[in-house]
């Protein structure tokens, strides 16, 4: 096997392809969320209830339902269903059940406001994920490449 060092990063020649070693992050696999509902129970998140728009959890879950509201949203959709409207009409049954069976709010607000949490966040995800797709692929002069 051939290694070869490129700007700091390991190659390794693999009969015919090249891989590249990374280091850091990779892939959310929500292995914390995982492991923090082991034993039955939800995490339990905390959604302001003093201002009318619920794009905000605090508290020790808030990053854990964002991050896993990403996971669920990009293993689930595909960007040929069309816009968000059309994707949430689509997938929005599927997608919901499995944030609920993990998640519930701690300050006794009712679901729907955690319905509404998950949903906007998806989107706010889902414009984030199609931008950086857009900043990697337009680099490119064809489809062939």
């Amino acid at each position: 096997m051939l290694h070869l060092l490129l700007n700091n990063n390991i190659f390794s020649w693999f009969g015919v392809s090249l891989i590249n070693i990374r280091e850091g992050r990779g892939k959310y696999k929500s292995k914390t969320v995982d492991f923090k509902i082991k034993h039955g129970g939800k995490i339990k998140i905390m959604i302001p209830d003093d201002i009318d728009d619920i794009d905000r959890a605090v508290g020790s879950g808030a990053r854990d339902i964002v991050n896993y509201s990403g996971l669920i949203m990009r293993t689930t959709i595909s960007f040929q269903d069309g816009n968000w409207l059309k994707i949430v009409l689509k997938h929005g049954e599927a997608m919901w059940p499995r944030v609920r069976d993990k998640f519930e709010v701690r300050n006794g607000l009712p679901e729907y406001k955690l319905q509404g949490f998950v949903i906007s966040t998806m989107q706010r995800l889902f414009r984030s994920w199609k931008a950086q797709l857009q900043v990697i692929y337009s680099s490119y002069d064809n489809d062939k490449d």
